[in-house]
């Protein structure tokens, strides 16, 4: 499953447009990281958005 960075100027966006997916969505710890594991439906709709996001490779552990 993906995982994204989001900045936080364009987190509340990003976030409503992954909640309006109505996918599941995980955020990673620590919060201030802005991370999340999405699947590749929301990211598919994130790009056609041309919502801001980077994509990452990580091990992390969902909170």
């Amino acid at each position: 499953m993906p995982t994204i960075k989001v900045s936080q100027e364009s987190e509340a966006k990003v976030f409503r447009a992954l909640l309006e997916t109505r996918q599941p969505i995980q955020s990673i710890a620590p919060a201030d990281k802005h991370l999340y594991i999405i699947n590749r439906y929301q990211l598919e709709v994130l790009k056609q958005l041309g919502l801001p996001f980077e994509e990452v490779q990580q091990n992390v552990t969902p909170r």
